[in-house]
């Protein structure tokens, strides 16, 4: 009777709190930011917060909406399985 929908605009997705092709394109992300204040040598984004976390986490700070708290723990679980971030914490590397 209720679709799941995705958590940011609200189209119809496969699955509850999953985010839609295109929110998933605008906020996950993984790459090195480019500034980077010392004594602190990488910094790794995995999402971007404009285009699609801000209002999740507004919700959740400020209007103490805790609906918001499955669609999070999603997009978390998304991005820190992918092979990328499991290739990151090498004992080895030098940062």
């Amino acid at each position: 009777m209720f679709p799941p929908r995705c958590p940011v605009c609200k189209e119809i997705v496969d699955e509850r709190y999953q985010l839609c092709t295109t929110c998933a394109e605008k906020i996950l992300r993984l790459d090195f930011s480019p500034e980077v204040p010392p004594p602190i040598k990488k910094v790794l984004r995995v999402a971007r917060y404009r285009e699609g976390l801000q209002p999740l986490l507004h919700k959740l700070k400020f209007d103490n909406n805790l609906n918001v708290l499955p669609a999070l723990k999603k997009i978390l679980d998304d991005v820190s399985s992918r092979e990328e971030i499991l290739n990151l914490a090498k004992p080895d590397d030098k940062i």
